[in-house]
């Protein structure tokens, strides 16, 4: 089949698979693309009411990570609030704070946060926390140089001990890097597999079931196919790789890799999930079809969920990662490519993740070849006998 006919065959399906991936990428750093969560629902209860205490909670009012926009008179009406959903989080000044504070009894405030979203909760308590650790800090402070100690000296012995943190590559910890990658490779998964290869191939079988199966015909049609896919599989690596550009013009997404890395990458997921289509098509058929989607519709976020980018494998059960690998491609490919565009890694640490994906096409090459080669087998006795 020459080029033209091959576009000619799959124009609408090339144009999906040349526009999905971009599209994609471009919707989910549009929604995850703000840099910090701000405007968070919270609660005060101030049942101190002091000058110290309305200090902080004035501190509170003027963090733009916080909207305090509830005012509880008691604890108990501060939970009924988080309970009902009206806030994400508050904080109790309890009676006597201020009064206790300099008395040296070391009073307790109450941060309550609602852990129903990781992302709000995460948020919520890392402001809170920075806000009274500031405040912690100021009346140490105040402690020493009430001992008559000088300003300097009483920071001086504060900062005895410091620390300052410096998070790489990714350091607003966004959502944004955290799925933009593995989703871009789940979704090109499902429109490739589900939508191009399996009914390709399942329309193959059936012209092949017409015709009499001989080595000839068989070359003619793989020559076919190659040629479909092969275009397929460019389209992919350039949609996929445009998109990475755009995201990273338009939204900042870290795109530090090799531009060889990218498409070798890319071409080995293809080429896992190709060989993983020749063994699903000896199951399947246009009657059966159908039922594999729905099947696959229902373990879709599996793919993601197990891949090792969302729950770390060394965390998993023992053995559940190499079962995974074993099963299924995306495993393989989902972290490298992730690494590659956020951290930019070599071909030493890529190269692990290269072999295991070619080791895994060729093993479950082998195993199609076999159920191919035995349904053949089959048939062409079963014709014999009757």
């Amino acid at each position: 089949m020459k080029l033209a006919e091959c576009i000619s065959k799959d124009g609408k399906l090339l144009l999906v698979l040349l526009a999905i991936p971009i599209l994609v990428q471009l919707g989910l750093c549009y929604f995850f693309g703000g840099i910090y969560i701000e405007n968070i629902p919270f609660g005060i209860a101030n049942l101190d009411n002091s000058s110290l205490s309305r200090t902080i909670v004035q501190s509170f009012e003027n963090h733009p990570g916080l909207d305090v926009n509830y005012y509880a008179a008691s604890e108990i009406e501060l939970q009924d609030a988080i309970k009902a959903k009206k806030i994400i989080g508050g904080i109790i000044i309890p009676n006597n704070f201020s009064q206790d504070l300099s008395q040296k009894k070391m009073p307790k405030v109450i941060l309550l946060i609602d852990g129903t979203n990781l992302l709000l909760a995460n948020n919520a308590q890392g402001y809170s926390s920075a806000i009274l650790g500031t405040f912690n800090a100021q009346f140490q402070l105040n402690i020493f140089e009430g001992k008559n100690m000088l300003p300097q000296a009483a920071k001086q012995a504060i900062a005895a001990f410091s620390f300052k943190d410096r998070t790489l590559y990714d350091p607003q910890l966004s959502y944004m890097c955290y799925l933009t990658y593995v989703a871009t490779l789940l979704i090109i998964q499902f429109f490739y597999l589900i939508i191009y290869l399996l009914p390709a191939l399942i329309e193959e079988k059936k012209i092949l079931a017409n015709d009499k199966i001989s080595l000839k015909v068989l070359i003619l049609r793989g020559k076919s196919l190659l040629v479909r896919t092969g275009t397929m599989w460019i389209t992919i690596c350039i949609s996929s790789f445009t998109g990475l550009c755009l995201c990273g013009r338009i939204y900042s997404l870290p795109v530090r890799g090799n531009i060889l890395a990218y498409f070798i990458l890319m071409i080995i997921f293809l080429l896992a999930l190709t060989v993983m289509g020749l063994v699903l098509i000896s199951f399947l058929n246009k009657q059966n079809y159908t039922y594999f989607v729905e099947f696959y519709s229902i373990i879709y976020t599996l793919f993601l969920l197990t891949s090792g980018a969302v729950w770390p494998e060394y965390v998993m059960p023992a053995g559940f990662s190499q079962v995974v690998k074993c099963i299924w491609p995306y495993i393989h490919v989902a972290n490298a490519w992730k690494y590659l565009s956020l951290k930019g890694i070599g071909w030493d640490i890529l190269w692990p993740y290269i072999r295991n994906g070619l080791l895994f096409s060729i093993a479950w090459l082998v195993i199609a070849i076999f159920l191919h080669a035995f349904k053949i087998y089959r048939k062409q006795k079963n014709t014999v006998a009757n």
